[in-house]
């Protein structure tokens, strides 16, 4: 607090005293305020992320959307997004931990290589169009997507954050397309990780429209 208080004593030249009291009103409020834990906020996001994954698992075992086999087939893949998903949810709420969320991002590259390579070489085709899977993958996202632009205004933004934010919202979609998908690794490329660059991207573009209500690192 010493810092704060010691920085808002600086007269500058032509700011109105008014406007300074204001500011250093407003910083003594924020400060005086208990600020959220950031473990309950990924712990948050993170069990609710879960218990969607888990509904759209049994809805679509129920519906005949996927099978015991698909799902055992693709369990490597489906583990390994599960773990990036989970790293991106703490990497993107810990502040100061620019080399974690790095590491989530890399980890982020190596289930989205996985999910290729899984896939390689089928190329067993469908009757339903390609782009329907992206549809699926960007409608299942809209509710953690939604969370997560909470949380994002609970801290200072960066690109690099924001950026996991996304990453970790994408899973979800990518791991939709390992339950209900068996079209080859070509299909995975265009539909599957698209639609999940699509979701990250779009969580780096909104973020810079954000009014943060908090400025934690």
């Amino acid at each position: 607090m010493n810092d704060w208080e010691d920085a808002l004593k600086i007269e500058r030249p032509g700011a109105p005293a008014a406007a300074l009291a204001r500011a250093r009103s407003a910083a003594h409020t924020e400060l005086a305020q208990k600020s959220p834990s950031w473990r309950r906020g990924a712990l948050a996001w993170t069990g609710a992320w879960a218990a969607l994954l888990a509904v759209v698992t049994v809805s679509a075992q129920l519906g005949h959307l996927s099978s015991s086999a698909m799902l055992a087939r693709h369990a490597p893949v489906i583990a390994t997004l599960f773990a990036t998903g989970v790293l991106c949810s703490i990497a993107a709420r810990a502040p100061r931990r620019n080399a974690l969320r790095w590491a989530a991002l890399g980890l982020a590259l190596v289930a989205g290589a996985l999910a290729v390579l899984a896939r390689y070489p089928s190329t067993q085709g469908s009757a339903v169009p390609g782009w329907a899977c992206t549809v699926n993958h960007l409608l299942v996202a809209l509710l953690p997507f939604g969370f997560a632009i909470r949380l994002m205004r609970q801290s200072a933004l960066s690109p690099l954050r924001s950026l996991t934010f996304g990453v970790g919202i994408g899973t979800t979609g990518a791991i939709v397309g390992e339950l209900a998908c068996a079209q080859g690794f070509m299909h995975v490329i265009v539909f599957h990780l698209g639609a999940w660059l699509l979701v990250a991207a779009a969580a780096l573009g909104i973020s810079r429209r954000l009014s943060p209500r908090s400025y934690a690192p």
